[in-house]
């Protein structure tokens, strides 16, 4: 049993965390922190979970009795943690800011590019955000296979301007595709909404079949990314941790259609998938979820 902390929370990111963990077969959640609220009950703050938990909030976050933290706020101090060897999953895409943590250290928090270093003794996660996610998640099949050799355009909807950390989306091409310097153009547009909708597009020789074949191939052993071969939509996504990719090659242009939830496959879901990982469990537990139809 993985026992659990909750910085910041009284945050919605906390929220979500709480709402997947009580139902989390190999989670315990030990104390969830909020100094401003303490002893209030939990299901009192976030919606939808009266009768579902008798938690509450507390103004103390005793390091010693847990095994997993999950921070949701950029503004909590948690250097302590470093000396100790409680996992640490920044669920808010923070800790890859902080000055103290050293950078080849943090784990860039998405699976399907870093499953890896986070089963073979990771300790800290940083859960990139939606719009850095987004962009991506359809790229990492076309580096894997040297295709990301033209500009790439990129629009996504549902998240905030200038979201996209592109620092970290050309590094983690980078690692697939060494030598990869070709240029992406990101439009992030707001407001934030639950549904996130990106589309890419790129000149490439290549039809829709072979794209197909790449990608299946490159997700196939991977839980929650799947290609569709009509356009997904919202209802397809919402409350689930599922990613889901539309591929269409027409005169040259490969376009990549990608929908997902924000709230969960773009932070929260994506956090405890990072906490599976970290404790050698299996990815989908506690993350089979029914779709809001």
């Amino acid at each position: 049993m993985v026992r659990i902390g909750i910085f910041d929370g009284d945050t919605p990111l906390a929220g979500e965390l709480v709402r997947l963990l009580i139902n989390h077969p190999d989670a315990e959640i030990v104390w969830v922190n909020s100094a401003s609220l303490a002893g209030t009950k939990v299901a009192d703050r976030h919606p939808g979970m009266i009768g579902e938990t008798n938690l509450t909030f507390s103004d103390s976050s005793p390091i010693d009795d847990v095994d997993c933290v999950f921070v949701c706020s950029p503004a909590t101090p948690i250097d302590f943690i470093l000396d100790t060897d409680v996992k640490v999953i920044d669920a808010c895409g923070a800790i890859s800011h902080r000055s103290s943590f050293e950078p080849e250290k943090v784990i860039f928090g998405v699976p399907e590019l870093c499953r890896k270093p986070m089963v073979r003794g990771g300790k800290v996660v940083s859960i990139p955000t939606p719009a850095t996610m987004a962009v991506v998640t359809p790229l990492l099949p076309l580096a894997k296979n040297g295709l990301v050799n033209a500009l790439v355009d990129a629009s996504v909807d549902g998240v905030d301007d200038n979201s996209a950390d592109m620092t970290l989306v050309k590094a983690a091409i980078a690692s697939l595709q060494p030598g990869f310097g070709q240029a992406i153009n990101v439009k992030a547009e707001g407001p934030s909404t639950r549904i996130v909708t990106a589309s890419l597009a790129m000149a490439s020789d290549i039809d829709t079949v072979r794209a197909t074949e790449i990608f299946n191939d490159f997700f196939d052993d991977h839980n929650f990314v799947f290609v569709t071969k009509r356009m997904p939509t919202p209802e397809d996504v919402l409350n689930t941790n599922k990613f889901l990719i539309n591929l269409q090659a027409e005169n040259g242009i490969l376009t990549m259609t990608a929908v997902f939830d924000s709230k969960l496959k773009g932070s929260a879901g994506t956090a405890v998938h990072a906490m599976n990982l970290l404790f050698g469990l299996h990815e989908r537990v506690g993350l089979t979820l029914k779709a809001f139809v």
